[in-house]
């Protein structure tokens, strides 16, 4: 079985990595209920159901779990990028293109929300916060590869900027939801897609 990062030893079982999980499942929790700084490594072997003994079988400390549990969000963050951007990315509609988007990062938000929450705050390490910039910009780059493919005439300045422009606008859909129920939500999540659309629609000319 794969080894975490930040982890004293990879599980070589299914009952050692149902451990793991539950010790990242419980931080994941544990973020969201009382803070980063509250947490510790008492508090998560038992909400993991464990011994802190076999905490330590695998972790050093809390720092590495956190480690672990951001390099997972971070590898989702990759598979959901890869989902947004598939190879007829330069051809498909606008509107299929703002939808996919819209809809990947809003359902990796809600399946990550305490972990979002914990990449976008202070504490995490300077190397993970740089991955975190590097995707975002991956985002924005892919976007003016579709701008450049369709309106080759924009300037590579301008583009830069519509990207931007565009990737901030889809984040912005995630802290309008949030609180919100059905049908608000997804009427917010439509209309957000939309509003993308039109923007898109004004620059490809």
């Amino acid at each position: 079985m794969q080894e975490e990062a930040g982890m004293r030893k990879a599980p070589q079982q299914a009952r050692s990595q149902q451990r793991v999980d539950a010790i990242l499942a419980a931080a994941a929790e544990m973020i969201g209920e009382m803070g980063y700084e509250a947490v510790t490594t008492s508090k998560l072997a038992k909400r993991a159901g464990i011994s802190v003994g076999s905490f330590y079988q695998y972790f050093a400390d809390k720092e590495a779990v956190f480690q672990a549990l951001g390099d997972r969000y971070l590898a989702e963050m990759r598979r959901k990028i890869d989902a947004m951007f598939p190879p007829d990315a330069l051809y498909a509609p606008l509107e299929v293109l703002v939808g996919r988007s819209v809809d990947m990062l809003v359902l990796h938000a809600a399946e990550h929300n305490q972990l979002h929450e914990l990449m976008e705050s202070g504490w995490v390490s300077p190397e993970m916060r740089a991955l975190t910039v590097a995707m975002n910009e991956e985002i924005e780059r892919k976007i003016g590869e579709i701008l450049a493919h369709r309106t080759p005439q924009m300037q590579a300045s301008e583009r830069r900027l519509v990207s931007v422009v565009m990737m901030n606008l889809v984040k912005a859909v995630l802290p309008a939801i949030e609180g919100w129920g059905e049908p608000e939500r997804s009427a917010i999540i439509e209309e957000f897609k939309r509003l993308g659309v039109y923007y898109m629609q004004s620059e490809i000319r």
